[in-house]
Parts: C-alpha cells; sequence; structure tokens
C-alpha cells in the first residue's frame, strides 16, 4: 500500500522545469488549484526553486518600486539614422 502512496506522489511531482513555468502564474495566483497544491509541495521540497522564487519577488518588487517609465523625444532624424545604421549592418 505504501508503494502505490509513493507511485502517486511522483506522478504528481512537478520538476523544477516545470516549476520555473509556472513561477509567474504563481505568483499572480492564477494556477489551478491542483497546480498550486503541486507548485507548493514542490517549493516544500526544493530550495533552489525557492530561492529563484525570493529573487523573482525581489526583482518584480524593485521594479514597482522604480516609478513610471520615463517618457522623452527622440528626434526623428536619430531613429532614420539608426534604422539605416541597423540596415547597414544586417545587410539589408
Amino acid at each position: 500500500m505504501a508503494d502505490d502512496a509513493d507511485a502517486t506522489r511522483r506522478s504528481l511531482m512537478i520538476s523544477c522545469a516545470d516549476a520555473l513555468e509556472l513561477m509567474t502564474d504563481h505568483l499572480e495566483g492564477a494556477l489551478s488549484p491542483a497546480d498550486a497544491e503541486r507548485m507548493r509541495a514542490h517549493l516544500e521540497g526544493c530550495e533552489a526553486c525557492g530561492v529563484f522564487l525570493d529573487q523573482l519577488r525581489a526583482t518584480i518588487g524593485l521594479t514597482m518600486d522604480a516609478g513610471p517609465a520615463e517618457e522623452f523625444a527622440v528626434d526623428p532624424a536619430r531613429i532614420d539614422a539608426l534604422t539605416e545604421l541597423f540596415r547597414t549592418e544586417r545587410g539589408d
């Protein structure tokens, strides 16, 4: 019976790669209840993913604290010159 429970637990586990893909949805509360539970279980047992999640939270916090983006005017002639430079570099 214990083997059946262990097999079920293993089948419900997610890999670190899966956890990384689900991190943003996890932070936004957008996971299904089943995926949220699998994510919580993974994070309880995986220090590396927990560290990554903490870093992601910190990065989001820093960008939020930075304030609104500054807008500035760009001379259209400079845009044209940069566009031409990129085309020349690419060989267009």
